[in-house]
């Protein structure tokens, strides 16, 4: 339950943040390429990271240096808003790059393709969502607002991960029965 509603989280601030880059200081152009090149040292640092941290220290940090990210863009103008989507670029594309390995490991082996295959339908779900916030923002004449949102739902994310077992390293299961207890 707490791996469907974090893919689904990741999916929303990583589009929303995408949509939402004609709120930001600068030209469009310029913002959309820099919001789309900040994915590469984050799938780097990510894969790093996941090794030699581990994958719930990971993940954790990610799902809430996105959330610190869009907390700033809430709070700013300017650069410093343009710096905090950036951030939270970054951050979110980590947690999504580190998301699927942490939750291929999470799940035995009978039910592992069927697991990933929700929370990959749960993603899908906040890709839907995330124009809808973006518009409540528009409406509501504040851009900040769906800042907000998108820093509010990470930050649960977050913090309902550090529940997660950690599992650099732990055998994978096979069976239901060998499986990682719930928190």
């Amino acid at each position: 339950m707490v791996l469907t509603y974090t893919w689904c989280m990741i999916s929303a601030v990583y589009y929303g943040l995408q949509l939402g880059v004609g709120d930001l200081a600068g030209t469009i152009y310029i913002n959309f390429f820099l919001q789309s090149i900040i994915e590469v040292p984050s799938t780097l640092t990510a894969a790093f990271t996941v090794d030699h941290l581990g994958r719930r220290p990971t993940f954790v940090t990610a799902l809430l240096g996105a959330a610190a990210g869009c907390f700033v863009c809430a709070l700013s103008t300017g650069t410093v808003r343009m710096v905090g989507a950036i951030m939270g670029k970054f951050f979110v594309t980590g947690a999504f790059n580190s998301a699927f390995l942490y939750t291929s490991e999470m799940f035995p082996t009978v039910v592992r393709n069927g697991a990933v295959g929700l929370c990959s339908q749960a993603a899908r779900i906040g890709g839907i969502v995330a124009p809808a916030v973006i518009y409540l923002g528009t409406a509501l004449d504040s851009t900040g607002t769906y800042y907000v949102v998108f820093g509010l739902v990470m930050a649960v994310a977050g913090l309902l991960s550090l529940n997660l077992p950690e599992t650099r390293g732990a055998h994978l299961s096979d069976a239901l029965e060998d499986a990682h207890p719930p928190p």
